[in-house]
């Protein structure tokens, strides 16, 4: 299987159960989704990105995926990252945010998060834990949030079009 998809609009299962049932080696797109109508955001629990069992399928797949989509999950910048440094081999990532009634910030896109998808391009060899050097596509929804600089940054710094650049920023 090279793509799956899984979305979590039922009460009475997470993604927990499946990570564990699989071994996917040919998996190069994943996609996982919590629920997406109004609807079933009031009447489903939260889906969450369950980490530590996610990272344990990838492992035990060493599959090399290329596209992830994470959307309306419970997930944390910090897990985001930990996820993403394991999988250098990502050319596509969406990451949709929780929708949320009332003020709530960001928990996935975050200042931090932006600030470590950043490349320097003014001292490339402080990039060595860069993630995703071979990032081709990026999409997010996020709520409003006020380090819009940061989001710039991040994306400015990935526009390379000197080669001298690109190369080194997948060393």
């Amino acid at each position: 299987m090279r793509s799956l998809t899984l979305i979590q609009s039922q009460c009475g299962w997470s993604f927990r159960e499946f990570y564990d049932a699989f071994i996917l080696p040919s998996l190069t797109a994943l996609h996982l989704s919590g629920a997406e109508s109004e609807i079933a955001k009031v009447n489903f629990p939260t889906a969450y990105l369950h980490l530590t069992r996610l990272l344990s399928l990838i492992r035990r797949s060493q599959c090399s995926l290329m596209s992830l989509a994470l959307r309306n999950l419970h997930s944390f910048d910090d897990d985001i990252l930990a996820l993403l440094d394991e999988i250098p081999t990502l050319l596509h990532l969406e990451i949709h945010e929780l929708p949320t009634e009332g003020d709530f910030g960001n928990i996935a896109i975050t200042k931090r998060f932006l600030s470590e998808m950043t490349f320097n391009q003014r001292n490339p060899r402080a990039n060595r834990s860069l993630l995703l050097t071979f990032l081709e596509s990026l999409s997010f929804r996020v709520r409003p949030f006020d380090y819009a600089s940061a989001f710039v940054r991040m994306v400015q710094s990935r526009w390379i079009p000197n080669p001298e650049y690109a190369s080194a920023m997948r060393r």
